[in-house]
């Protein structure tokens, strides 16, 4: 009997094909999820990254202390250094995700929980004090603190 007849074949391929859609939909910060805080930058001129990129500097002990991963959603090709960067079309499901729009013309961030959620989100330019005090009142934030305390 070949697998072709066999009456197991339509439940497998469906699962399979199921399997690959799931994989193929999935949003591509989900690798991150339960592991990393992110923020969402969309800079629409090389002025605003430089900018950003000194103020993600500045903070960088607080933002590695909070397991902050930033990923750069602009959609041109300047990159902050210390960013991660997603292929076009992950920049463009993302934007498409969290409604940034192509012609936007002022700096977007978003700040994105552990749990995959946007949390804050922020135009001009970007406050980290502020959002480093919002992600110490996260509960799990919260938990991972007194953690490190013991």
């Amino acid at each position: 009997m070949s697998f072709s007849h066999s009456p197991f074949r339509t439940p497998v391929v469906a699962v399979i094909g199921g399997l690959i859609t799931a994989m193929t939909s999935a949003s591509p910060i989900e690798t991150y999820r339960d592991k990393n805080r992110l923020i969402l930058l969309s800079l629409p001129t090389a002025a605003a990254a430089q900018q950003t990129s000194a103020t993600l500097a500045d903070f960088r002990a607080q933002i590695e202390e909070r397991h902050v991963k930033v990923i750069d959603l602009s959609p041109h090709a300047t990159h902050i250094p210390q960013t991660v960067r997603m292929t076009a079309e992950q920049t463009a499901q993302l934007r498409k995700e969290f409604r940034l729009a192509t012609d936007e013309t002022r700096a977007i961030f978003l700040l994105i929980g552990k749990d995959g959620g946007e949390k804050a989100r922020q135009s001009g330019a970007l406050d980290l004090k502020q959002w480093c005090a919002l992600i110490d009142q996260m509960p799990m934030r919260r938990q991972e603190m007194k953690e490190q305390q013991r």
